[in-house]
């Protein structure tokens, strides 16, 4: 039995989305945890990026008027401590994860219309990687 692989690709000409893994991203919880203040070279622009208690300003091109501020949301876990959230300046959703879209504009996966590289596989695909064994001792048992 043949997949409908083929007929998205030639029939339709499908495209398909763009990956997680080629963009440049931003992790609220690497982010934060560090407390540092993050620089990014992206050619030909340079992006900074730098926290402050209540969002986090965004600043590219080297010119101040080049300037952005994107939401944080700080959440009390359960046994102490906080968890920090961007909030998508789109979506106006919380996201952990933002990437660097091509106008210099951080924005959430779902913005970017973005998928995971396992998510493009047929299930039968994802099945066969996930029963691979991952060392040699799960192969002699």
């Amino acid at each position: 039995m043949t997949h409908w692989g083929w007929y998205w690709k030639v029939k339709k000409k499908h495209n398909s989305r763009n990956l997680c893994s080629d963009l440049l991203q931003i992790d609220s919880f690497k982010f934060f945890k560090e407390n540092t203040i993050l620089n990014f070279k992206v050619s030909p622009l340079e992006v900074k990026a730098k926290a402050t208690p209540n969002n986090l300003e965004v600043s590219y091109r080297n010119h101040k008027n080049c300037s952005y501020s994107i939401g944080v949301e700080k959440l009390p876990c359960n046994y102490g401590g906080f968890r920090y959230f961007f909030k998508c300046p789109l979506y106006l959703k919380r996201m952990q994860i933002l990437y660097l879209a091509e106008q210099s504009v951080f924005l959430c996966g779902k913005c970017l219309n973005l998928t995971y590289e396992i998510q493009q596989k047929r299930s039968s695909k994802r099945y066969d990687l996930m029963r691979k064994p991952s060392t040699e001792a799960e192969c002699k048992g």
